[in-house]
C-alpha cells in the first residue's frame, strides 16, 4: 500500500535524522576529544579546514545532484543519464577545488601544510555520490545514513587513538576526518542500487547543465555564506575566541539536522507537484517552523551548559556567540523549507538571487563585525544573514503564488 506523501516525508526525515544522530554523536565525540587534545588556537585551525571542506564539497557538486534528482523524480527513464551527467560535472570541478586547497595550505603554517594537502585528497571521494541518486529519489535514506554513521565512527576511533597518544598536532586530526569522509562515500556507493536498463532515455545536456549551473552557483553562495565566518574567524578574531567559536558553530550545526533533512526529503514530493505544496506538506512545514522556534529558545537558554558538556570549560568564552546564533536556528527551519519549494518549482533565478544577496551581506557583516566584536560579531552576522534569507525566500514564494 502506497503511503501518503506526508507520511513518506516524515519517515524519510526520521530515517535520516536518526541515522545522522549516530554520526553526529560520533562527530561530537571526535571534536570533543580533539578540542581537549588541542589548544583553542589549534582547534581553530582544524575547524577552519573543516569549514573549507564544507564549501568545496558544494563547489565540486556544482548543482549536479539537485538537477539530476529533479529530473530523475519527474521521469525515472532519465535516471542513468542523470547519474552520468552528475559524475562528469563533479569530475570537471574537482581539480579547481583541490587547487584552492593547495593555495591556502601553501600559505599556512609549514608544519600544517602536508597534513592539509593529504587530508584534502579525500574530496575526490565525492565523485562517488551520484550513484546514490536512486536512494534519494525513493526516500531510502537508511543506507546513506548508515554510511555516514560508519564514516563518522571511524573518525571517532581514529581521533580517540590520537588522543590516547597525546597527539597535539591539528594536522593529524584533520587526516582522521579525511579518512572518515572517504570511508563514508565508499560505503554509500557500494550500497546504492543500479538503475534499471529498461526504458532508458537520454537527459538533454544543455537544459540540465544550465539548471545545474544555476543551482550550483546558488548552493555555493549559500554554503559560502553559511561557513565563511567559521573560516575567516580564525584570522579575523582574537586567537582566544576563534577556537571557542568553532565549538559553538558545531553545536549550531547539530541544531539544524531536522531542518536540513526534512527539506531534503521533501524535494521529490514538491517536485512531483511542480513546487506547489499539498495540505499535508503545509501542515508539516508549520510544524517544522514551531519546532525550530522552540529549539532556538532551548539553545539560547542552555548555551553555557551545552558548550561545557560538549567541549569543556576552555570553550565557555563562546557562550554569548552560541546564544547569538539562536535566531538563525529558528530562521533556517522555515527558510530551508521555502527554498526547497523554489527548487522544486525550478525557480533557479530566485534561489540564486537570494543566495548571492546573502553572501554579499554576510561577507560585509563578517568583515565589519568580527574585527570589532570577535566571535560574537561572527554569530551576529550569521543570524542577521539567515533572517534576511528568510525574508527574501518568503517574498519569492509569495510572488510565485500570485503568478
Amino acid at each position: 500500500m502506497q503511503r501518503a506523501p506526508a507520511t513518506r516525508l516524515v519517515l524519510g526525515t526520521a530515517q535520516q535524522v536518526l541515522g545522522r544522530a549516530a554520526s553526529a554523536t560520533a562527530t561530537f565525540v571526535a571534536l570533543a576529544l580533539a578540542a581537549r587534545a588541542l589548544s583553542p588556537e589549534s582547534f581553530a585551525a582544524l575547524g577552519a579546514y573543516l569549514a573549507l571542506w564544507a564549501i568545496l564539497d558544494v563547489a565540486i557538486d556544482g548543482g549536479s545532484m539537485s538537477a539530476s534528482l529533479r529530473a530523475f523524480s519527474a521521469d525515472p527513464r532519465v535516471g542513468a543519464s542523470a547519474i552520468r551527467r552528475a559524475h562528469a560535472l563533479r569530475a570537471a570541478l574537482l581539480l579547481p577545488s583541490l587547487a584552492v586547497v593547495l593555495w591556502i595550505a601553501l600559505h599556512d603554517e609549514p608544519s600544517f601544510t602536508p597534513f592539509a594537502l593529504i587530508a584534502s585528497a579525500s574530496l575526490g571521494a565525492h565523485l562517488l555520490a551520484p550513484a546514490t541518486l536512486p536512494l534519494h529519489r525513493e526516500l531510502r535514506f537508511r543506507a546513506i545514513a548508515g554510511a555516514r554513521g560508519a564514516g563518522a565512527w571511524l573518525v571517532a576511533l581514529l581521533v580517540a587513538f590520537l588522543y590516547s597518544r597525546g597527539d597535539s598536532a591539528p594536522g593529524s586530526y584533520l587526516c582522521a576526518f579525511g579518512v572518515g569522509a572517504v570511508a563514508s562515500a565508499t560505503i554509500a556507493w557500494c550500497a546504492a542500487p543500479r538503475v534499471s536498463s529498461e526504458e532508458r532515455i537520454e537527459l538533454p545536456l544543455g537544459p540540465w547543465l544550465a539548471e545545474a549551473a544555476a543551482l550550483g552557483a546558488a548552493a555555493l553562495a549559500r554554503t559560502a555564506y553559511f561557513w565563511i565566518d567559521a573560516l575567516l574567524v580564525r584570522w579575523l578574531a582574537p586567537e582566544s575566541e576563534a577556537g571557542g567559536y568553532h565549538a559553538a558553530y558545531r553545536l549550531f550545526n547539530v541544531a539544524l539536522l531536522v531542518a536540513t533533512y526534512a527539506s531534503a526529503s521533501a524535494l521529490p514530493l514538491f517536485a512531483a507537484r511542480g513546487g506547489a505544496p499539498s495540505a499535508e506538506l503545509v501542515r508539516v512545514g508549520r510544524g517544522l517552523a514551531l519546532f525550530g522556534a522552540l529549539l532556538a529558545l532551548g539553545v539560547a537558554l542552555g548555551s553555557s551548559t551545552l558548550l561545557a558538556l560538549a567541549f569543556g570549560d576552555a570553550y565557555l568564552v563562546a557562550a554569548p556567540a552560541l546564544c547569538a546564533l539562536a535566531p538563525a536556528i529558528a530562521a533556517i527551519h522555515v527558510s530551508a523549507w521555502l527554498l526547497t519549494r523554489l527548487t522544486a518549482a525550478k525557480r533557479s533565478r530566485a534561489i540564486a538571487g537570494i543566495s548571492f544577496a546573502a553572501l554579499a551581506l554576510n561577507l560585509l557583516l563578517v568583515l565589519w563585525w568580527i574585527p570589532l566584536y570577535g566571535a560574537l560579531g561572527a554569530a551576529a552576522a550569521t543570524s542577521a544573514t539567515e533572517l534576511a534569507v528568510l525574508a527574501l525566500a518568503f517574498a519569492a514564494v509569495r510572488k510565485g503564488g500570485r503568478r
